[in-house]
């Protein structure tokens, strides 16, 4: 592990960032709420800050969405990439960052939709402006040069448009892969296998320096506000996988998402999807978004091949 992750992690134990995570629905929302408007969507912002690309905007009823191409003109292939947040929080400028690095190295335009965050609204939405979005690429791009990229609740919305895709039974061509990292879900306590998930999300709350497990029970009853949501929204886990493209998986080990690794491994072999699983030993929540420290530089760079 190096030094610099250590320090991070020293500084982030410290300052108990992951305190928030175990507070109650109301100052959950509250403090997204705050997060929201410091982080207010400015487009000419991050046109003027994107150092490789040039910044496209289309809307999807009312949501941005901002294409970053190499240029004037569109690539003959894309990534559909798709931020965390925990479908309260929209994005920040790493993640803007991140979009427009993905140009440079990998030649490809990058389709960035703000979609609908879950405190007012209902996940149902988010899941049916990604996939629109996705039907949109397919207009301009053959499905073999499009990849989808996913971070955290971001990553589960990767595999939750093709499970949703399932559902619906509108069989759009699926992607050539899609890279989600920590991608996970909110256990239904009812349920056997996800009270042995949620047992293995408590044991690994202790190492995680961001996120609590508290959290997964306080973000079920925030996204679970309207009736009627199916239940792979909530956790993908109980999703029909099959058709699914290549997929590849990224966890750190002290994360507490981490538990829900070995379970999609499962669903992966009994759908026989073609996957991977990288596991960064002591990392974080997230960590191949960060490049301040050695391991984050690595994955994301791993990533990045896989992308292009």
């Amino acid at each position: 592990m190096s030094i610099v992750y250590k320090l991070l992690a020293n500084i982030l134990k410290l300052s108990n960032i992951k305190n928030i995570f175990t507070k109650d629905k109301d100052t959950i929302l509250k403090y997204a709420r705050k997060q929201n408007e410091k982080n207010k969507f400015n487009f000419e912002k991050i046109k003027k800050e994107s150092k490789f690309s040039k910044c496209e905007l289309i809307d999807f009823d009312g949501y941005p969405c901002i294409i970053f191409k190499e240029n004037d003109n569109f690539s003959d292939a894309a990534i559909l990439q798709l931020y965390g947040g925990g479908m309260i929080t929209g994005p920040d400028k790493m993640d803007y960052k991140l979009a427009d690095r993905l140009v440079k190295f990998t030649k490809r335009d990058v389709y960035f939709p703000l979609y609908p965050l879950c405190i007012d609204g209902s996940v149902i939405e988010s899941y049916k402006l990604c996939f629109q979005v996705y039907k949109k690429i397919l207009e301009n791009y053959k499905p073999g040069q499009i990849n989808v990229l996913g971070f955290s609740s971001g990553a589960a919305l990767s595999l939750g448009i093709f499970l949703y895709n399932n559902d619906i039974e509108m069989p759009l061509p699926v992607p050539k892969k899609i890279l989600a990292v920590s991608p996970g879900g909110l256990p239904n306590l009812e349920s056997s296998e996800d009270r042995e998930i949620m047992e293995k999300l408590e044991k690994l709350s202790n190492k995680d320096i961001l996120i609590d497990a508290k959290y997964f029970k306080t973000a079920r009853e925030i996204l679970k506000n309207k009736d009627h949501v199916p239940e792979y929204m909530l956790n993908s886990l109980k999703g029909n996988f099959k058709n699914f493209p290549e997929t590849h998986l990224y966890y750190g080990s002290e994360e507490c998402l981490f538990a829900f690794a070995e379970y999609f491994c499962r669903v992966f072999e009994k759908y026989k999807v073609p996957y991977s699983l990288t596991v960064g030993k002591g990392m974080c929540h997230c960590y191949p978004l960060l490049r301040i420290f050695k391991e984050g530089r690595e994955a994301q760079d791993k990533i990045i091949d896989l992308l292009k």
